[in-house]
């Protein structure tokens, strides 16, 4: 299998190390690569920017070996468009023209290269929709009014994105039904129609970072992430609500760690935006818990995020809210809470262990996701 992978409007990261906590998705992409490479056996061409500070991953001998051993097999094409894969698999981004990448002293806007190497290709093509980013599909077929090169309408009418291809939009939302009716409906009749959706589980690899169970963390129950989902503004998406009635309580000791306008709270720490991505594991293994909870427009879509899954390899237990459609699937009912006062008794349960025990609840509930590896891809990317 040849996959050709191009990142939309947002540059390729490939180190979780170092990856931007602003920008999702490498906490994916580091697995997901190794495993098409290494478990797999595919090959692997990346035909959008990647960061300077990641080529080297590619390319040095004196990368650690193991863990980056995967990209050493990775194929980095800025000249040329995917014509002889099987599948071009892009990953959502956002439809900014503006942001670019340097190739041969110019600047490359990331949006521009994606409609180029979309409009060359032929075959399957599958936009990996991971979080609420959806692909732009509203703007085929509008005419322009403007010259601008940089314009993306003008970008849209250059090409055709569905002449010789079937597109899927993969994803983790477990209320296909709903996300499709308050995110896709709109959609031309003509252009829905010709749009594939499959739910796929979130997975994780055995690259991750992995730690285990914090004999004294700081902390009781710790949520990172920013007020606005996937920073979007849209009506039903700021967070606040939720983290109000888990974690700013003087039941148990709460911290918020990420972007926040927000900072009125009577009981929980605000510790700031802080770190890189690839942190985030650390600060969870700093506290014994968190609450996987979130806006309440995507709760009722049913999104599995990469949260409960770093928050587990953390090292840490994993609770969520109840009220998140479908969280039943992937969190056992022991676990799920409705308020603090049942967050409190679950902490001090919890608490009591032992270390060991504590391991084998890590293990018990990592055990409800699969691994990357696991997923029939010969099946979805057919």
């Amino acid at each position: 299998m040849k996959i050709a992978f191009i990142r939309f409007g947002l540059p390729c990261e490939l180190n979780l190390d170092t990856a931007s906590i602003n920008m999702l998705g490498t906490e994916i992409r580091q697995g997901l690569f190794k495993s098409w490479i290494e478990d797999l056996g595919y090959e692997l061409t990346i035909y959008s920017g990647i960061p300077k500070k990641d080529v080297p991953l590619m390319r040095s001998s004196l990368i650690d070996s193991n863990k980056f051993r995967w990209a050493k097999k990775v194929k980095y094409n800025l000249k040329q468009t995917p014509t002889k894969e099987d599948v071009l698999f892009i990953e959502m981004g956002v439809p900014n023209t503006l942001y670019s990448y340097e190739h041969d002293n110019k600047e490359i806007s990331y949006v521009k290269r994606t409609l180029e190497c979309i409009n060359d290709f032929q075959g399957k093509v599958i936009y990996y929709q991971h979080g609420i980013l959806p692909f732009p599909f509203e703007l085929v077929g509008q005419e322009p009014t403007s010259k601008n090169e940089l314009n993306l309408k003008v970008m849209f009418s250059k090409v055709d994105i569905f002449k010789d291809k079937s597109w899927t939009i993969l994803h983790h939302f477990q209320n296909q039904q709903e996300w499709l009716k308050d995110e896709y409906s709109k959609l031309q009749q003509d252009i829905f129609s010709k749009l594939y959706f499959k739910f796929i589980p979130l997975c994780y690899s055995n690259i991750d970072p992995f730690y285990d169970p914090n004999s004294n963390p700081e902390w009781d129950c710790v949520f990172i992430g920013a007020q606005w989902d996937s920073a979007s503004t849209s009506k039903g998406q700021d967070r606040t609500d939720e983290i109000k009635a888990f974690y700013d309580t003087e039941l148990y000791r709460t911290a918020l760690i990420g972007k926040w306008d927000f900072k009125k709270w009577k009981h929980l720490k605000y510790l700031g935006h802080l770190g890189f991505h690839g942190d985030a594991y650390k600060y969870w293994n700093n506290s014994f818990s968190c609450v996987w909870t979130t806006s309440q427009k995507v709760k009722r879509w049913g999104l599995i995020p990469t949260r409960p899954i770093m928050v587990i390899r953390a090292g840490s237990l994993c609770l969520a809210d109840k009220n998140l459609y479908g969280v039943e699937n992937v969190i056992g009912d022991s676990y799920i809470v409705s308020n603090v006062e049942e967050v409190k008794q679950k902490l001090d349960i919890y608490k009591a262990l032992n270390l060991g025990e504590r391991k084998l609840i890590q293990q018990a509930q990592l055990e409800k996701f699969k691994q990357w590896k696991e997923l029939n891809w010969t099946e979805i990317f057919s």
